[in-house]
């Protein structure tokens, strides 16, 4: 394709194929990291990072960064040859410590000056089409969302105009093209809030891909929201599972679902615990029994998971198992902090508080006494990001 690129500059079709192709593609950076089990802070040796970039540690481990640590020292870094720079990523680290890693980036710049060269040399509306898609991807991932939203917009409108010109095309189905540009703007739609238009994209998505496990369990996630189609986003989240019965994701997203009725708390609190034991035998399945044995185990099960378990077992008067899990949320917060030199981080069934009585970490609002109205989320619940 580099070639065929190399001999012609205009032809659209393969600067398309090209950017496709660098858009999945890692190259190896000329830096290393080196990480601490159970941290989400990577030191980089020689190797800049910028907020919202993807990065692959090693072979599997690939995760976001999301900012530049404060306590970097540029001065000390400007005079030592072996630069090193904190960053915060968005996953935990949860393999052995390791040193001088080696690590992949993704070149996004080459993408986006492939995708905008394809839309500037054909007038074809399907090919222009795919370009503000692949450029909306790339948006999409460094989480510029605003910027995403406005491709994945354009690249569905261009998709409809080019079936509606072409009369094999059923007039059902003009208005569903392109569906993972549906599915992206959607996503982008739920950004900002418009859960009406996101369900209307997503039902599009479905009409074309009725087994799409992706879009099955956001549009059932969404449709619970309200009361009176509650019963239709269940059955859609239900599909979604059965079609993929072993991700740990979409029965979380079950749960999240059943946890905002008050009805359904038990039924919710069911399905967290699914969700952990999926998480924990998926776990056991990726690794040898030596990584098994070094592996701190409070890093397996995002604390948040354990936190609204706890909450629902204290909502449904389960206090002794609310304090069970709110102590396992604790102890795995604690694993997966860059700073886990905190008071609480000794919490035991023996140790219930730390002196004070008062846990003010942000991410705990559920535990601070405030009224209903200045409380974090719905009813004190965190939600889990899904990324």
């Amino acid at each position: 394709m580099s070639m065929a690129n190399l001999m012609d500059h205009g032809n659209a079709m393969v600067q398309n194929h090209l950017a496709n192709h660098y858009f999945w593609k890692w190259t190896q950076a000329s830096g290393t990291v080196s990480v601490s089990q159970g941290s989400d802070v990577i030191e980089a040796h020689n190797l800049p990072c910028d907020p919202g970039e993807r990065i692959r540690i090693g072979t599997q481990f690939e995760t976001t960064v999301v900012d530049e640590l404060e306590e970097n020292n540029t001065d000390d870094n400007a005079m030592n040859d072996d630069a090193v720079t904190k960053y915060k990523i968005q996953d935990v680290w949860t393999e052995d410590s390791a040193q001088k890693l080696k690590v992949w980036k993704k070149d996004y710049d080459r993408v986006i000056a492939l995708a905008k060269g394809a839309y500037t040399s054909t007038s074809v509306e399907a090919m222009r089409a795919e370009s503000l898609f692949i450029l909306a991807r790339v948006y999409h991932v460094r989480q510029e969302m605003d910027n995403a939203h406005k491709f994945y917009k354009q690249a569905c409108l261009l998709a409809a105009a080019a079936s509606s010109s072409d009369n094999s095309t059923a007039d059902d189905h003009k208005d569903t093209a392109l569906a993972p540009a549906r599915f992206g703007l959607a996503q982008t739609l739920i950004f900002q809030q418009k859960y009406g238009d996101a369900i209307n994209e997503l039902k599009k998505v479905l009409a074309v891909s009725a087994d799409a496990t992706d879009a099955l369990a956001l549009l059932g996630l969404l449709m619970t929201r309200d009361a009176n189609t509650m019963p239709e986003g269940l059955g859609q989240l239900q599909k979604a599972i059965e079609l993929d019965p072993l991700n740990p994701q979409w029965v979380i997203l079950e749960a999240l679902a059943l946890q905002q009725h008050e009805a359904n708390y038990p039924k919710a609190l069911e399905r967290y615990q699914k969700a952990i034991q999926l998480l924990v035998n998926k776990n056991a399945a990726s690794k040898t029994k030596k990584q098994l044995r070094q592996q701190n185990a409070d890093t397996v099960i995002p604390y948040n998971l354990y936190a609204n378990c706890g909450v629902l077992c204290h909502k449904t008067n389960q206090f002794d198992k609310a304090l069970q899990m709110y102590i396992k949320a604790l102890q795995a917060l604690v694993a997966t902090m860059s700073n886990p030199d905190q008071p609480y981080s000794t919490a035991t069934m023996e140790n219930k508080g730390v002196e004070g009585g008062r846990i003010r970490h942000k991410d705990n609002a559920m535990f601070f006494c405030l009224p209903p109205d200045k409380m974090h989320g719905d009813e004190g619940f965190i939600v889990v990001d899904q990324g």
